[in-house]
């Protein structure tokens, strides 16, 4: 085929100016087929395909990979509800405590308003007779700085140790029967202040029975075979102590201080 066959081919006059398999738009697909006319030329249709994308083909799409974007730093209200969570949790600890404080103390609080509300007497308590130089109770005159022992017995052995407990008499701080104690102090004892007390003077005896407290009611000085535990209506103690406190010698007399148990 001559120039001048391409020249009059009919299929190369209609595509005249146009490039054979170019899509300028690329929205419809061309297929090159032989010329009906005979002309040996490759003629072009379209199809009504889907569009290609104009980087398909030569241009080839390159594939970019990104690097993973870091986390987000942790925010103003994140760590603000972090916060909060830990003091609502120390809040439910410190009740849970509380609680288990309360539970605990309940039976204590129990057992204390179910204790009998009074124990015995300490003064009912059996004792056993005491010997000769044991020890009954302590004697104690605050305003005259006296604190003296007072042992069982008034032989020489216990005077000369401190006060002496007169036996057949009630012992210090006993209650009942004739409610009346004789206590005998030496001149040379660490109780001989006891010349110097005074109506209305507190003194206070720790007993077996445990501690009583008394009042100065009466002074006086008598010839010694005056001295009798009489029975009392009230617990009392009398002290009795020779008189004067400087005489040389036997004294002639005794001085009585009586004291009511308050």
């Amino acid at each position: 085929m001559n120039s001048n066959d391409l020249a009059s081919c009919p299929a190369r006059k209609r595509k005249r100016g146009t490039p054979f398999g170019f899509n300028p738009l690329g929205a419809r697909k061309l297929h090159f087929e032989e010329d009906s006319h005979g002309c040996g030329n490759r003629v072009a249709t379209a199809s009504h395909n889907a569009p290609e994308s104009p980087l398909k083909g030569d241009r080839r799409r390159r594939r970019i990979s990104l690097p993973a974007p870091a986390p987000a730093p942790e925010t103003l209200r994140t760590r603000m509800t972090h916060r909060a969570g830990i003091e609502r949790a120390v809040q439910v600890l410190a009740a849970v405590a509380i609680a288990f404080g309360i539970l605990a103390a309940a039976p204590m609080a129990e057992a204390f308003r179910s204790a009998p509300e009074a124990v015995a007497p300490a003064d009912r308590v059996a004792l056993g007779p005491f010997a000769e130089g044991d020890l009954v109770a302590r004697l104690t005159v605050s305003r005259l700085a006296v604190d003296a022992p007072v042992f069982e017995g008034v032989d020489g052995h216990a005077l000369s140790r401190g006060a002496g407990h007169i036996p057949g008499t009630a012992l210090p701080g006993e209650e009942g029967g004739t409610n009346h104690s004789l206590v005998a102090i030496p001149r040379d004892s660490a109780a001989s202040g006891i010349s110097e007390i005074r109506v209305g003077d507190a003194v206070t005896m720790r007993t077996p029975f445990g501690m009583r407290n008394y009042r100065v009611a009466e002074r006086r000085v008598v010839d010694p075979r005056a001295v009798v535990a009489r029975p009392s209506r009230r617990p009392r103690v009398t002290l009795v102590t020779p008189f004067p406190a400087d005489e040389v010698g036997p004294a002639p007399l005794r001085l009585t201080v009586v004291l009511e148990q308050t």
